[in-house]
């Protein structure tokens, strides 16, 4: 998975797998859900939550768990999601999506994460790990082992 274009910046949390569904209820509402499967020092991590999107869903389990990401709960307590935004790169139906994450602190430092994929929901969760490794990284949190 070669996504990095900031210098030497370790993986602090790996992704085994994610699932994110989105259906319309029988009220009308749309209800999206995602489970994201991720290691921090050999240990798997189920994280689940809901969302008024995808990528909502997915943002919502990791920080719905942050506790459960042990020695990495404290540092990402603060983080932030400020701004999303897709870009596709190209035409047609296999089309290359950008997505440009904005997270903060309680700091206020701010920086952006990128995901590149086919599949939005694909690049939208690169740049939302990113995200969380970079806010590791910044505040010299232990590597993983």
């Amino acid at each position: 998975m070669a996504r990095r274009i900031i210098g030497e910046i370790p993986r602090y949390i790996s992704i085994n797998e994610y699932d994110v569904s989105v259906k319309k209820n029988k009220s009308g509402n749309i209800v999206s859900s995602a489970k994201a499967h991720l290691e921090v020092d050999g240990e798997k991590i189920v994280c689940e939550g809901e969302g008024n999107g995808p990528v909502n869903a997915l943002d919502n389990a990791i920080r719905q768990n942050v506790d459960r990401l042990a020695k990495y709960s404290k540092y990402l307590k603060d983080l932030k999601l400020v701004d999303y935004k897709v870009r596709i790169l190209n035409t047609g139906t296999e089309a290359v999506t950008r997505v440009s994450i904005e997270s903060t602190d309680s700091k206020g430092k701010n920086w952006f994460t990128i995901g590149v994929s086919t599949n939005i929901i694909d690049a939208s969760f690169k740049a939302l790990i990113d995200s969380l490794d970079y806010k590791l990284f910044k505040d010299n949190a232990p590597a993983s082992k």
